[in-house]
């Protein structure tokens, strides 16, 4: 449940985010994402967290990651390792974890709610920190497709789950909007 004067902040585990989406084939229109959150609340920011190859050679990231950043998005850049045996075209292989979990706990200080688009189990206990910090958590990913992309403990923790599937009509590209979602409603104030 969203209420209009909550503050609110969005995280977006950029890989968890790619592997929801990709499992349940739905392309994401990040200008659509942004307006969304942005009519549910007062939004604080947006920030999207991924790791970035850091070579002379086009990443196909970056121009995405530009264009986040001159739109509304924090981008949360960390270089990425090289995986040993395999090519050098391959997304770097880096994780974002322990700054994701350290911004969602000082997060939850300056915000009523939070939205986090991840199915990492890794964050349950910096989920439950915020609960204590009176923040309200509401975790996006999908237990669609062959493979859930979100654990079950963490889906169980949050205040509220959503599944990417439930407001595919919301943010996806080149799909029109089949009105307001009954899973991403605002509540009267």
């Amino acid at each position: 449940m969203f209420y209009k004067s909550d503050r609110l902040i969005v995280m977006i585990d950029g890989a968890s985010f790619f592997h929801a989406c990709r499992s349940i084939g739905l392309h994401v229109d990040f200008r659509k994402l942004h307006s969304e959150f942005a009519s549910r609340g007062k939004l604080r920011q947006i920030c999207y967290y991924t790791a970035v190859q850091e070579t002379e050679e086009h990443d196909p990231l970056r121009p995405i990651l530009d264009w986040l950043s001159y739109n509304g998005y924090q981008v949360m850049r960390k270089p990425g390792r090289g995986a040993e045996g395999r090519e050098e075209t391959s997304r770097p292989r880096s994780s974002m974890d322990v700054e994701f979990a350290v911004d969602l706990v000082r997060n939850s200080a300056l915000c009523d709610h939070l939205v986090l688009m991840t199915g990492n189990r890794e964050m349950v206990y910096p989920i439950r920190i915020a609960q204590r910090n009176g923040c309200r958590v509401t975790v996006i990913s999908t237990i669609a497709g062959e493979i859930p992309s979100i654990s079950d403990e963490l889906r169980r923790l949050a205040d509220c789950f959503v599944d990417l599937e439930s407001i595919r009509g919301l943010i996806a590209r080149n799909e029109a909007p089949a009105g307001k979602s009954p899973a991403l409603a605002v509540a009267a104030d």
